[in-house]
């Protein structure tokens, strides 16, 4: 019976007869496709803000963008009293003066600093959003946003300690009152930021 059994086991491997299904590789999502929990890192409109995001970093570290920062902890440590101060700004250009990264940092409670990275594009458009709330004494929460070339966010994830959320900031659509959404803006921004003290 033994012998017959392994007979059997064999001719069926040779005849291709599978004893167990093979599961079928899931075709890649098409920028057509509606964005998903399951599908949203290998989706091709995420791909594309991600090639955006390596560039910018890419730049960064070979040194090849132009990096300033106004630092305002004096400014603010001389006034009497100031809410929600922006503790610095940062941004970096290109060789064609055009800005590719646009950062700042703002003191939302004593123990919190919510700090702010926005990625541009060659046209000036901002693509991606890289927001952290760090709070002492608790896990940071990282958002990230992820934008069309007209400014909309059409995705984004939440994570906080090994949990994610999806699409809070997607389904709200606040992005002109919380985002630069051309470099232009961060330009102005960044020349034009600094701190009024309290009276």
């Amino acid at each position: 019976m033994r012998a017959r059994t392994l007979h059997t086991i064999i001719a069926c491997g040779i005849l291709g007869t599978s004893l167990a299904p093979v599961p079928a590789f899931p075709a890649e999502p098409t920028p057509e496709q509606a964005i998903t929990e399951k599908n949203w890192e290998q989706h091709p409109k995420i791909v594309e803000v991600r090639k955006l995001y390596e560039e910018v970093q890419s730049l960064l570290k070979q040194k090849k963008l132009k990096v300033r920062e106004r630092n305002f902890l004096k400014a603010i440590a001389a006034c009497n009293q100031v809410t929600y101060p922006i503790e610095f700004v940062r941004i970096a250009t290109d060789d064609a003066g055009r800005v590719r990264l646009f950062a700042y940092g703002q003191r939302i409670s004593d123990n919190a600093l919510l700090t702010k990275w926005e990625y541009y594009d060659e046209n000036g458009h901002l693509r991606f959003v890289d927001r952290t709330n760090q709070h002492a004494g608790w896990v940071p929460i990282e958002d990230r946003i992820y934008l069309t070339e007209q400014g909309r966010s059409f995705w984004d994830v939440s994570t906080e300690g090994k949990k994610n959320t999806f699409g809070d900031e997607t389904r709200e659509h606040y992005e002109k009152d919380r985002f630069e959404l051309t470099s232009k803006e961060a330009m102005n921004v960044f020349e034009g930021q600094g701190v009024e003290c309290e009276k």
